[in-house]
């Protein structure tokens, strides 16, 4: 595992040894993936604060993918009772 090659380096050169970190790729998005996400954001940020639609229609329109589920009470569902 990685925590015994470490354990390795360092007993060959412990002056030498350091767990810093050094990425290989850019650490940023791009400024055109900054823009995209900012915009949605402030797009879901817009729909939330409109206090015209009831807060239910709000969170489907920020999430549309989502499947929800409705809950029935016991008084809707039709009941049948054993002759006694």
């Amino acid at each position: 595992t990685r925590f015994f090659a470490l354990v390795k380096v360092y007993r060959n050169a412990p002056d030498a040894f350091s767990v810093g970190y050094e990425r290989r790729t850019p650490g940023r998005l791009s400024a055109a993936v900054e823009m995209e996400i900012e915009r949605e954001l402030l797009r879901e940020k817009a729909i939330f604060e409109d206090n015209r639609q009831p807060t239910s229609a709000r969170s489907a329109a920020i999430c549309p993918d989502s499947q929800r589920t409705q809950t029935r009470s016991p008084d809707s569902e039709n009941h049948t009772r054993r002759a006694a």
